[in-house]
């Protein structure tokens, strides 16, 4: 069985290269704005990952897609405990989160992978995963 993966927030393909490691995963499109990590994503997978998944033109575009798993490394800088930890008062980076939990709303993914930071579950006392927990949940 090959599974359809997206990779959102992919940095240079982390989470992407475990998945098609394991076997059986095949990424159909993916998302990163950071220029020196696109150029190293496109060194190592032949293919330039620069999307934002917050615009609405890549969010209609990936409603178009058959995918099954959404691998999504969302910007941990604004929740780790080496970052700013501004969490979602971070508004470039902090509330990308939501743009994911869109897409999962109007793409329904069969399976769904959050990269995790050190400081997620205990950052602003909690709710800051409580409130991940709670938009995954509706």
């Amino acid at each position: 069985m090959n599974l359809k993966t997206i990779d959102l927030c992919a940095g240079i393909g982390g989470i992407r290269r475990g998945f098609e490691l394991a076997g059986g995963y095949t990424n159909v499109a993916s998302a990163e704005t950071d220029v020196m990590a696109c150029k190293t994503y496109e060194h190592l997978f032949g293919e330039n990952p620069y999307n934002d998944v917050t615009s609405e033109e890549f969010k209609k575009y990936l409603q178009s897609l058959h995918y099954d798993v959404l691998l999504a490394g969302f910007p941990c800088q604004a929740f780790s405990s080496v970052g700013l930890r501004q969490g979602f008062e971070d508004k470039t980076k902090g509330t990308i989160f939501f743009d994911i939990a869109k897409i999962i709303r109007i793409t329904c993914p069969k399976v769904i992978f959050l990269e995790n930071v050190q400081n997620l579950l205990s950052h602003d006392g909690k709710s800051t995963f409580a409130t991940i927990v709670d938009t995954l949940d509706r």
